[in-house]
Parts: structure tokens; sequence; C-alpha cells
């Protein structure tokens, strides 16, 4: 009775935890658009040399982030979050990491974005963005005095919109945005409370991106000092379940309480 009953215990966390793993990919597949694991430093999932990263593949498609230059790659092998690997993006004078998504990738209106990051300096510093044209951040989460910032030049906004009011902090935290076509940008802290931005973008799915960076605004500017260890991209809005479902497998995974 007593074997019985441990081996349907183990066989439960087997399940759970394969299950955990697999979170991202059974939530709306139709829907997928980037999954970026940095934990999984397998030659399948990431190319580098000597700890420096060149590629790190879309586990949802084909659609990739990379970076050529030597000069600007972000590490594998320095650090580590819940004694995974994370990916490490330098700022020192010395070094300004940041990687490029494939053009193609779809990140349009409506998405819900997750990022696992955190940040180490005070400057501003971006951790996702997107440039159309010639008009600079069509959204970038960003670091600026401490307040993350959607920024947007175009539909009847300029400059940056600063309605959100949870900060930024050099703890690992997970960050959560989600947009609909002609409504506001929400935004949470670790599963927390959903703050909400003002800014209308009416009419940015109609927009084709020229330029998805990672660790950095368009252009490379606003290059990010701290570690990425995870992204998930969606090209719909998830419901509050959905995002609570992504959220704590996040949190289980990378060790920060929601």
């Amino acid at each position: 009775m007593v074997t019985r009953e441990l081996t349907k215990g183990i066989t439960r966390d087997i399940t759970t935890n394969l299950v955990q793993l697999e979170v991202p990919m059974i939530i709306r597949p139709q829907s997928r658009a980037a999954w970026f694991d940095m934990s999984d430093i397998s030659s399948a999932n990431m190319t580098s040399s000597s700890g420096l990263v060149s590629k790190v593949f879309n586990k949802f498609n084909s659609n990739n982030v990379q970076q050529a230059v030597t000069s600007a790659q972000p590490k594998n092998n320095t650090r580590t979050l819940n004694g995974l690997p994370v990916l490490e993006f330098a700022h020192d004078g010395v070094r300004n990491d940041f990687m490029v998504f494939d053009l193609n990738t779809p990140v349009n209106v409506p998405f819900t974005l997750f990022v696992v990051a955190a940040v180490d300096a005070t400057p501003s510093q971006s951790l996702v963005s997107r440039q159309t044209g010639a008009v600079a951040g069509q959204f970038a989460l960003v670091k600026n005095g401490g307040f993350p910032i959607f920024q947007s030049y175009a539909f009847g906004t300029s400059g940056n919109v600063t309605g959100i009011v949870q900060t930024f902090t050099t703890n690992p935290t997970i960050h959560t945005i989600t947009l609909n076509e002609g409504t506001s940008l929400k935004y949470q802290l670790n599963n927390g409370a959903i703050a909400t931005d003002g800014v209308n973008l009416s009419g940015y799915n109609n927009s084709v991106a020229t330029s998805l960076n990672l660790g950095s605004s368009p252009g490379g500017i606003n290059p990010l000092d701290g570690i990425v260890a995870e992204i998930i991209i969606y090209n719909v809005v998830l419901t509050t379940s959905e995002i609570t479902q992504i959220n704590q497998y996040l949190s289980r995974k990378w060790g920060i309480a929601i």
C-alpha cells in the first residue's frame, strides 16, 4: 500500500513537472509568436563560442534573435538564476550588448509579452523594443529613472508615456504587458496588480517593423546592463487565467515569488 501510494506520488510529481515545462506550448498554439529560453544553452537552442552568444533559437517558430558582432554579443557562462543559465548583457563603457530579432517575428497588436529580467545599473535601458520605419520606439519596455515606459512617437502619441507606476529593481522580476488594438496598455510586475497606461495606439497593427531588439532600444541605443532569462510573446491578449499560468510557470522555474 505504501509502495503504491509512493509510486502514485512520484508519477504525479513527474507529470506536473512535464506539464510545467510545456506550459508555453500548451497555451494558444495558434497565436504563439516567440519563446526564447536562455536556460537552455544546448546547441539545439543557442549558438555560442566561449560563452559569447550569436543566436538564440525561437522555440515557437523559426524567427530567431541574433547578434553577428562579437563585441556586442551577450554571455551565457557568467551568471545564473535559480541555478539556471541566463544571458548577461554588459553596458560598461567597453561593451554595449544587444541582439536583433528576425524581422518576420510577428509582434503586432494585440499581444501579450512576458520578460524575466534583472537590471544592474540605473541609467535608461531597454529590455525589448520595436521600431517602425523612421519612428523610434513603437513599443519598448524601458528602465528610465526607475519606471517602465511605453514609448511611442506615432498614432497621436508623442514622447514617453509614463502612466505605469511599477518600478524596476535589481531583483529578478517577471514583466507582463498586454495591448489590444485601440485600447490601453496594461502592465503587471510578478503577476501583481494591473497598472493601465493611457496610450491608445489605434492603427499600430498596420505598421511594419524595421527593427526588433532585445537588450536595447532601436538602433542599439539605451543598451541593457543586466540579465534576461526568458521571453514569451503571444499575438493575442491572453485571459487572466492564461497569464497566471504562464507567470506561475516562470515563477517556479526561475525562483521568483509571485
